[in-house]
């Protein structure tokens, strides 16, 4: 038994094994890279078993459809703090139910595995950790050969926690400004600030965040489209 591709428009084998003795064959072969679909056939040639002439044979053609393989790394929060669980979720395309998978970590120039285990039927697998500082941690996610998918390595996903009361209160996103109420209870804006948007009494724009005046102790921020607002 030959399994043949189509390659330019010939048929090429790539692969041959015997039949068993119930008559059926098993082939195993990668699909070439950057290709989308594959077309397949199986071929039989001409034998004579037992004294009986078996003809030759060629089955119906089946076109594989070529999915890419890619492992990727989320954070949940995706700001984390210090001191707080985070939640690593790793997902795997194609998806693989039960496909061995791990999360790694990165120590000087070593990855080892953090947390290991297998694909659920979303092609996710998710692990914790409670970053104790602000110092940056590298992690990846990999997954094993499985039923046809080939082994993949995701890139690396540096993490940095904040300290605790580091990140804005509230945040608003305007036509050509943002405002956010800071852990101090005061705004910051930055953007265009042609119509005094920015709350700081000039009409100067600004890339980094200025303090707006007269709007201590907010609890939320509204931007518009030429305005901001904060309630006190």
């Amino acid at each position: 038994m030959s399994l043949q591709r189509s390659t330019g428009g010939a048929w090429r084998a790539v692969a041959s094994t015997r039949t068993s003795a119930a008559g059926r064959w098993r082939f195993g072969t990668a699909a070439p890279a950057g290709a989308a679909r594959v077309r397949y056939r199986v071929v039989a040639r001409a034998v004579t078993v037992g004294g009986r002439r078996l003809p030759a044979a060629t089955t119906a053609v089946r076109t594989l459809e070529v999915l890419a393989s890619s492992a990727a790394l989320a954070t949940s929060p995706v700001q984390p703090v210090v001191g707080e669980p985070v939640r690593l979720v790793a997902a795997f395309r194609p998806v693989r139910p039960g496909r061995p998978v791990r999360i790694e970590h990165q120590t000087g120039s070593t990855w080892t595995t953090l947390a290991s285990g297998r694909q659920d039927a979303a092609g996710r697998f998710a692990a914790t950790v409670t970053p104790a500082d602000g110092t940056t941690r590298s992690y990846r996610a990999a997954a094993a050969v499985f039923r046809g998918a080939v082994a993949v390595t995701g890139p690396s996903r540096p993490v940095t926690a904040v300290p605790p009361g580091a990140l804005p209160l509230a945040f608003s996103v305007g036509g050509a400004q943002s405002c956010a109420v800071v852990p101090d209870r005061t705004v910051r804006c930055w953007g265009a600030n042609s119509f005094g948007a920015l709350g700081d009494g000039t009409q100067s724009s600004s890339a980094t965040p200025v303090t707006a005046t007269g709007a201590d102790g907010a609890t939320a921020a509204s931007s518009g489209s030429q305005h901001s607002c904060a309630l006190v």
